[in-house]
């Protein structure tokens, strides 16, 4: 029996023009409060973000944010952890001796972009990042954060990404997370550890429990619950992982399967 639905968004519940069928949402929505089974977002994104997309239900439905380091259910907040100062410092020295890097620096209060940065680069990260502020340098951000994400720009990717593995072996995890961008988390606190403090929250279990997802950073979710699905746009390496596949985020394929297990 399903009492939680996970997903991701971008490349899973959103479509490629980052939005979905509202209207089909909304008629799948009524039944899934009427079964009691709760409705869960588990992204890398900002949480102010996430609830922008969920206007009339923010209050009601469970976020997993920032790739497991910010659990809510509803209005309450249930965790929240902090990258290590250290850590950090060296993340920032990464980033400024690479000009080919981006950085949003990822807190509980905002995102922050440096104000030298590119506009087109600003425009993008507001996409994503729905409260975002531009400071003059990292060092004196007073917040507490909770990851960094880089875009990689004129470097190959798959290299850099090991670099990074290699320069902070386990003081971060470095995961792809979509859109050319690599997240620096903290080890231990990916969207299945979220799941987890929300599953003590309501008393439920794993197996009963369907997610969705499409990346690197949904792997631990995936493998955590009873039936997880990888999206038909997921990479090759990814449908690996899966017994289940999802059709694409172009054609809603989260709420299809939805509507397939629940019979709506």
């Amino acid at each position: 029996m399903i009492k939680l639905i996970a997903v991701d968004m971008d490349g899973t519940f959103l479509n490629d023009q980052g939005t979905y069928d509202t209207m089909r949402f909304t008629k799948i929505y009524e039944k899934i409060r009427a079964q009691k089974i709760h409705f869960v977002v588990a992204s890398g994104s900002q949480l102010y973000r996430i609830q922008d997309c969920f206007p009339k239900i923010k209050d009601e439905i469970g976020y997993v944010a920032e790739n497991g380091a910010f659990v809510v259910a509803g209005n309450k907040e249930l965790f929240s952890g902090a990258m290590n100062m250290d850590v950090l410092q060296r993340i920032y020295t990464e980033i400024l001796e690479n000009p080919h890097i981006h950085a949003i620096i990822c807190g509980k209060k905002s995102a922050y972009v440096l104000q030298n940065e590119t506009l087109d680069f600003k425009q993008n990260a507001i996409n994503y990042y729905h409260k975002l502020s531009e400071v003059p340098n990292f060092d004196n951000i007073q917040d507490m954060i909770f990851k960094v994400a880089l875009l990689v720009e004129n470097t190959p990717f798959s290299e850099y990404h090991r670099h990074l593995k290699h320069t902070f072996k386990d003081e971060v995890t470095a995961v792809v997370s979509g859109n050319g961008y690599i997240d620096l988390i903290i080890p231990g606190l990916h969207k299945a550890n979220g799941l987890k403090i929300l599953q003590k929250h309501w008393q439920i279990s794993e197996k009963e429990i369907l997610a969705f997802g499409d990346n690197d950073n949904d792997l631990e979710m995936l493998d955590h619950v009873g039936m997880g699905y990888v999206m038909q746009n997921a990479k090759k390496d990814m449908r690996k992982h899966a017994s289940n596949i999802a059709p694409s985020n172009n054609e809603s394929g989260v709420l299809q399967i939805i509507e397939k297990l629940l019979n709506i």
